[in-house]
């Protein structure tokens, strides 16, 4: 099997709408016994190396979990004790699979209460009466696990780059998406619903905040193959005209998304950096706030007099914090600091490492600097000897367009910033700028 494999969606659209069921039959059941979590993410579904979870579901007096386990192809229920009930994953009708779900489930001595029809589905029939013989390809389903395992690293290593509130990387079984989530931190406007087979009152409270969203989904709803998206809500102006990175990458009017199919992905020669960067220029198209806007807040930390201005609702603003990497040379002479700081993967941006810049280090940097915070996160690993660099993060305040010792041209006076790469080089007993930096103000 290929590493990135091919999914034609074309050819097992009937598998995979058996399988969209049944992994609702399994979401509806962890969502009628888990507690509520903010935005329905106590319903979903984890990727495994075995196929998909529910994760424990506590069931009563008893904890459970059931699997869809693409490898040997079977359904799976455990439950505390040692308790265990499978089946083989066949060709079979929805009714049938629903009916064999419930008698595993209370073969490990849980109770199979749920709503017994399919949400986010035109013209939904219940569970227990479609009786449609549904086909079943154990290679196609593989394949199409094995790209979920592939997607899921690359989401999860995205996650690890954002400060504030994100989401699991989780497969939401009503429109079938691997999906993660960043959160601005400021309320949105009500969500507007109208999502067939799903309350209104759900995806409200789901959109309840702005946030900037990606996924990948197998194809369906009108695209005929597998792609990834991108949206935010609500969209900042002139979000659908902005300039995403791969090239391939597009804007869809009718779904209001970024779309990347899955094939350039996969057909690229670095899979995983090109789903990266598209990731990452969707996520910044949707998080830059209008040139116009004053002020940015990341969670609660607010720079300077800004705090006390009322947000603008414009669409999603957020400041991902200060991301600098800085190269120690001679003329800082921290070595001491610099040790317990360095990032043990610079190239990454604080994707796995982090550290948070305090008070002592900022005014070295730019004088006149104020930070948001003095906590420090120190990495989790040694960094090699090699990678004499380290990451920092939190809000911060620039004084003045130019600072006395690098040239800051291109920052506005008294404004709240966000760099998401900036590098000094080592050059001999000095310290250049490096062309590499980018702001989002």
């Amino acid at each position: 099997m290929e590493r990135w494999p091919e999914i034609a969606y074309v050819q097992w659209r009937e598998t995979c709408t058996a399988l969209h069921l049944w992994a609702q039959i399994m979401g509806k059941y962890r969502f009628a016994h888990t507690p509520w979590v903010n935005h329905s993410w106590h319903a979903t579904l984890y990727v495994t190396p075995r196929g998909l979870t529910t994760g424990p579901i506590p069931d009563a007096d008893v904890l459970v979990t059931i699997n869809l386990d693409f490898c040997d192809h079977l359904f799976v229920a455990e439950a505390e004790g040692g308790a265990r009930e499978t089946f083989p994953l066949r060709p079979m009708s929805v009714a049938r699979f629903y009916s064999e779900t419930a008698d595993a489930i209370r073969a490990v001595g849980g109770r199979p209460l749920m709503h017994g029809k399919p949400n986010e589905f035109p013209d939904p029939v219940p569970f227990a009466e479609d009786h449609a013989e549904r086909p079943y390809d154990g290679e196609a389903v593989q394949r199409f696990h094995q790209a979920l395992v592939l997607v899921a690293r690359v989401f999860e290593q995205f996650r690890t780059g954002f400060l504030g509130k994100v989401s699991p990387v989780h497969l939401f079984w009503g429109s079938f998406d691997l999906a993660v989530t960043r959160f601005s931190g400021r309320s949105a406007p009500l969500h507007r619903g109208g999502i067939p087979g799903l309350p209104d009152s759900v995806s409200q409270e789901a959109y309840s905040h702005e946030v900037s969203s990606a996924g990948f989904w197998p194809g369906g709803s009108g695209v005929d193959e597998a792609m990834f998206y991108s949206y935010a809500y609500p969209a900042p102006e002139g979000f659908s005209a902005r300039r995403v990175e791969p090239a391939e990458a597009r804007f869809d009017e009718r779904l209001g998304e970024f779309l990347l199919p899955y094939n350039a992905v996969r057909r690229s020669l670095e899979p995983e950096q090109t789903l990266m960067r598209f990731l990452q220029t969707t996520y910044e198209v949707a998080a830059i706030a209008p040139r116009s806007t004053a002020s940015r807040e990341f969670q609660g930390f607010r720079a300077g007099s800004e705090a006390s201005r009322p947000p603008q609702n414009r669409g999603v603003r957020f400041t991902s914090a200060l991301r600098i990497v800085i190269t120690e040379t001679p003329l800082f002479g921290w070595a001491r600091p610099f040790s317990a700081l360095k990032s043990a993967r610079p190239r990454q941006m604080c994707a796995a490492y982090q550290a948070t810049l305090f008070h002592e280090f900022a005014p070295a940097i730019v004088p006149g600097v104020r930070t948001g915070s003095r906590e420090r996160v120190l990495p989790r690993r040694s960094p090699s000897p090699k990678n004499r660099s380290w990451t920092c993060l939190g809000p911060v305040q620039f004084p003045s367009a130019r600072s006395t010792r690098f040239r800051w041209s291109w920052l506005r006076s008294s404004s709240a910033i966000s760099i998401t790469s900036c590098t000094l080089p080592r050059t001999g007993s000095g310290v250049r700028h490096s062309t590499r930096c980018r702001s989002t103000c």
